[in-house]
């Protein structure tokens, strides 16, 4: 249950599902105060390692009660036609930030209720062609989250799965395009919403 003056951590909410989602938490008419993070906003780039322990540290400053994690990309094309750093960057954006993320919170609770991170439906289930260390980072997030919820930790730990979404980060040829398999990012926002309510 969402209660008044929550504080909540959004990060990566500068497109796509993220910013859909911080549209609505006003309409909740419940006073949230809102932490929001990205490259765009305020220059906190997920994917550079030598900065995940002070972001966590920016993060609790804020004493959030639910920390929403929507960043995550990658490279689209044959993995052998991309440089190493590029499919690095995937693993920090979406996997090692969240990781990390998750083990800071566990040592530092206080307050906290709920993180939820973005999984994918298809990524983290299936194979997914010309986006395999997307696919990599989203099965291990799935991996990652569903161990630790066995774990008994000492808030609500969510991982939420939307299939493919409409947004600027999906290639126009992509094959979830070509197949009609592909939401708008406000509906799945609201769905999300109705998941912390």
């Amino acid at each position: 249950m969402i209660e008044q003056n929550e504080n909540w951590s959004l990060l990566g909410a500068s497109r796509g599902l993220g910013l859909e989602f911080s549209k609505l938490v006003p309409q909740l008419n419940k006073d949230i105060s809102l932490f929001l993070a990205s490259r765009t906003i305020n220059h906190f780039d997920f994917s550079n390692e030598d900065l995940f322990e002070f972001y966590c540290e920016e993060i609790l400053n804020t004493k959030p009660q639910r920390i929403f994690y929507f960043a995550a990309g990658g490279s689209y094309g044959p993995f052998g036609k991309f440089d190493w750093k590029d499919h690095k960057w995937t693993m920090n954006v979406s996997f090692n930030f969240p990781a990390f993320l998750l083990n800071y919170f566990l040592k530092n609770h206080q307050g906290v209720k709920q993180i939820i991170f973005i999984g994918s439906k298809i990524a983290e289930n299936d194979p997914d062609p010309n986006a395999a260390m997307y696919c990599a980072a989203k099965h291990a997030l799935k991996g990652l989250v569903s161990s630790v919820q066995l774990e008994n930790p000492p808030f609500e730990l969510t991982l939420y799965s939307p299939g493919y979404m409409d947004t600027g980060l999906l290639p126009k040829g992509a094959w979830p395009r070509s197949k009609g398999i592909v939401s708008e990012p406000s509906h799945i926002a609201k769905s999300l919403m109705q998941l912390v309510m």
